[in-house]
C-alpha cells in the first residue's frame, strides 16, 4: 500500500506517526536519535536525509527507501529535523545567558542576548539542518513539525521561536503545535504528555495530525 504520509526524523515523530494511524491513514518512515539529527550527522538523498555513522539506523534507512522508490517525491512527509532543542539550548545556559522570545524584555536574574546574537547562535548550529530542509522541500512535500512545548524553562521558547522562523524564511512550511493550545499559552496539556515530560501521546498526535489537514496541509481525511 501507498503510505499517505511518510514520517522521518527524532523520537518526537513517534506520536505524529500513532496519531495518523489513529485516524486511518497509511504511514511509513522512521525515526533515530535526537543527539545524531544534532550533531548534523545526516545526508540528504532521494529519499530524504540519511543517517551517517550509526550503522543500524542507516540499515533501516536502507529497507524504508528500497520501500518507497521513486514515488517518495509525490507523498506528503513530515519530519522534525532541525530542533532537538535538549542538546542544543543547555549548552548555551552554561555561563547562566538567557535568551528571551520576540516582545518579551531581557532578563533581569542573569546575563540577556540580542536577538541578533541569537539568530547568528542558531545559524551557527542549525545551519546544516536549515539548508537540508530547503532543498528537501524541492523534492517533496515537506512539513516540518516543531516539538511540543512541555515545559517553561528558560531559553527554549526563543530557541523554538528562531528555529521557526528561519526555517520559514528559507521557504519550509513548519506547523507549530503550540497555536493549537491557547488555553496553556501552548503548554501541552499533562494528559497529552508522556510520562518522561518531554514528547506528546498518541492522541496528542492525532489531534496535531487534524490540526494539520484542517489547514489543509494534508488529506482531509485525516480530520475527525
Amino acid at each position: 500500500m501507498t503510505p499517505d504520509i511518510l514520517f522521518l526524523g527524532d523520537s518526537h515523530t513517534i506520536a505524529l506517526r500513532k496519531g495518523a494511524e489513529m485516524r486511518g491513514l497509511a504511514t511509513d518512515g522512521l525515526h533515530w536519535s535526537g543527539a545524531a539529527w544534532h550533531s548534523a550527522k545526516f545526508k540528504l538523498t532521494e529519499h530524504g536525509p540519511a543517517p551517517v555513522g550509526a550503522p543500524g539506523a542507516r540499515d533501516a534507512f536502507d529497507d524504508f527507501a528500497a520501500r518507497m522508490g521513486p514515488w517518495v517525491a509525490q507523498t506528503t512527509t513530515v519530519t522534525t529535523l532541525g530542533f532537538h532543542l535538549g542538546r542544543l539550548v543547555p549548552p548555551f545556559g552554561w555561563m547562566d545567558h538567557k535568551a528571551t522570545k520576540r516582545g518579551e524584555d531581557l532578563p533581569t536574574d542573569a546575563p540577556g542576548v540580542s536577538r541578533a546574537f541569537l539568530r547568528d547562535y542558531i545559524w551557527r548550529h542549525r545551519v546544516r539542518h536549515i539548508r537540508t530542509a530547503k532543498k528537501w522541500a524541492a523534492q517533496t512535500k515537506l512539513i516540518v513539525v516543531a516539538p511540543p512545548v512541555t515545559f517553561d524553562r528558560p531559553s527554549y521558547g526563543a530557541f523554538r521561536e528562531e528555529i521557526i522562523a528561519q526555517l520559514q524564511f528559507a521557504g519550509v512550511t513548519v506547523f507549530d503545535p503550540a497555536q493549537e493550545f491557547p488555553e496553556t499559552h501552548g503548554i501541552l496539556p499533562d494528559h497529552l504528555q508522556e510520562d518522561d515530560g518531554l514528547h506528546g501521546t498518541a492522541d496528542y498526535g492525532a489531534q496535531i495530525i487534524d490540526a494539520m489537514a484542517r489547514d489543509g496541509l494534508l488529506p482531509q481525511r485525516a480530520a475527525a
